[in-house]
């Protein structure tokens, strides 16, 4: 039995996931009015766009399409550098935190420092 909307099910998977709609986007490959379009129950994501969000965050297609509750959110062992990053940006103010991701996103999207493995 459903239990949720896929407007409903969007919106607890971005608000979960802390992303501005624009970084969603960026990830994503669509436009931020897709974003929030989807947001607004507006628009309905394509299938492809559904599969695409579903490996991006890491849930099922079918969570998205309000089957099944959300399971609970595996911990995550971090290395030790990912820790440092973690704990630097934490001491960040907003606007530092915006431009360190940013810049991460801009680097990732370049293709030129994507860890490729």
């Amino acid at each position: 039995m459903r239990t949720a909307s896929v407007q409903s099910r969007l919106c607890e998977l971005f608000d979960r996931s802390g992303m501005k709609d624009v970084d969603i986007a960026s990830a994503l490959g669509v436009s931020k009015q897709a974003v929030s379009g989807w947001r607004s129950g507006l628009r309905s994501p394509k299938k492809s766009i559904l599969i695409r969000i579903a490996d991006y965050f890491q849930v099922d297609v079918s969570w998205i399409l309000g089957w099944d509750p959300l399971p609970p959110a595996k911990p995550v062992a971090l290395t030790d550098e990912e820790n440092q990053l973690l704990g630097l940006f934490q001491q960040l103010n907003r606007q530092g935190r915006d431009l360190l991701l940013q810049t991460a996103v801009t680097a990732v999207a370049s293709g030129m420092y994507s860890n490729h493995d």
